[in-house]
């Protein structure tokens, strides 16, 4: 199970476009097993990680999807979700449902940016959790659940080809221009923004890169 959870964290990620993910699962007698993906074990126990064990806790009690906007504009929030302890701004969960359609775990997504709209991508979560089975760690080929399935992949194979080699040069060439532009330009708000530009195309280099990995390793597979 603790493998299951680790494929399913590890796909959601790669469905919502999120660099982070946690998937927690009840077992047996009430015992959890639980897995990170893109958080390092041996940050499992920071803040950061506290922050995702504390969302997942709000949204295993709801029986829809749960998102937060933003942590720095949200009102009463658990104290580790105070945006001045985590690196988190976006949060977005759904709850996975059992054999018997009782609630037994969930499943998170966070980004270091707030996003607005959350709705369709926790729609293609939800899907995906839909049919997901953690007793044999694979996506079940339910009719309800297929199409979704189908379109997520069929975008990280898109992801995959000249398009995303494409835009990987635009982003370095964004990410090489922003620096200079913040080492040799301008004070103030504009040295702000030209950091902001450069650390968002990084990470998003970053991202592009990770899911096409993902999809030559399920093509390789």
């Amino acid at each position: 199970m603790t493998l299951a959870a680790g494929d399913l964290a590890r796909a959601a990620s790669a469905v919502v476009c999120t660099p982070v993910a946690y998937a927690r699962f009840v077992v047996g007698a009430g015992e959890a097993v639980e897995a990170f993906h893109g958080i390092p074990a041996e940050d499992c126990m920071g803040d950061d990680a506290e922050a995702v064990r504390a969302f997942a806790r709000m949204a295993a009690l709801q029986t829809d999807p749960l998102a937060i906007a933003d942590l720095a504009t949200a009102p009463s929030l658990p104290p580790a979700l105070d945006h001045e302890r985590t690196q988190w701004r976006w949060c977005g969960g759904v709850p996975f449902f059992g054999r018997d359609d009782e609630v037994t775990g969930v499943v998170c997504v966070f980004d270091r940016v707030a996003r607005s709209g959350a709705k369709p991508a926790l729609e293609r979560l939800a899907a995906l959790v839909r049919g997901f089975d953690p007793h044999a760690s694979e996506i079940r080929g339910g009719d309800d659940v297929a199409p979704e399935d189908e379109r997520a992949f069929a975008t990280l194979a898109f992801l995959a080809g000249g398009v995303a080699r494409e835009l990987e040069e635009r982003l370095v060439r964004i990410a090489d221009g922003s620096e200079a532009l913040r080492a040799h330009r301008g004070t103030g708000d504009s040295r702000v923004a030209a950091s902001i530009l450069s650390r968002d195309a990084a990470r998003a280099l970053e991202l592009l890169r990770h899911l096409r990995a993902l999809v030559e390793a399920r093509e390789a597979a």
